[in-house]
């Protein structure tokens, strides 16, 4: 399986996986940049600009276990997609700069259907995490945001932040239940 795997990837690098249970190593992409690569379980996505003109990025999901190359989940025209996660159920949750701003998109594998927006939020969405069918991001205006969460079943949504003295909660980390984010709250940056 591929649940261990050691990843590297930057800028204009390949992104490559390795199974460090028999060495195989597997690159996302031969002949173009990718970049901000995530594993989980069988799934890895990467942002990359193999299908549009130079300086806009798509998000390409692959089956590990499978010997297919990636596919185009994002299929963004004139739209930057960036920060690609993705659950170990399959769910892929990226923030794409939409003309009203950054917004966060979703792609099931299950469905297999169009990519969709997250929620319908009129503020800006960035920095997505997930575990299991709950997504954490940060959102608000560009010098006052909040950590928040989206239940993709239920469509419910928490401000977990909201403080009008504290205007900075950001990059948050979600595993099962314990949700982790950067805060100035207390002048300096702590976790």
């Amino acid at each position: 399986t591929y649940q261990q795997a050691q990843i590297s990837g930057e800028m204009l690098n390949q992104v490559t996986i390795e199974n460090l249970a028999n060495g195989q190593i597997i690159r996302s992409n031969q002949n173009h940049p990718d970049s901000n690569p995530l594993v989980a379980g069988q799934y890895l996505v990467v942002e990359s600009g193999r299908d549009q003109w130079p300086g806009r990025k798509e998000i390409y999901l692959r089956d590990l276990t499978q010997d297919q190359v990636s596919s185009n989940i994002s299929r963004s025209v004139d739209v930057d997609d960036n920060i690609p996660v993705v659950s170990v159920e399959g769910i892929a949750v990226w923030y794409a700069m939409l003309p009203e701003g950054p917004r966060l998109m979703r792609y099931s594998v299950v469905d297999g259907l169009n990519p969709q927006r997250v929620t319908p939020n009129a503020f800006d969405e960035r920095n997505p995490t997930i575990s299991g069918n709950i997504v954490a991001f940060e959102g608000g205006a560009e010098n006052s945001r909040d950590v928040y969460v989206h239940d993709l079943e239920t469509g419910l949504q928490v401000n977990l932040t909201a403080d009008p003295n504290n205007p900075n909660d950001y990059q948050p980390s979600i595993s099962g239940t314990k949700v982790a984010f950067t805060s100035n709250r207390t002048g300096d940056l702590e976790v």
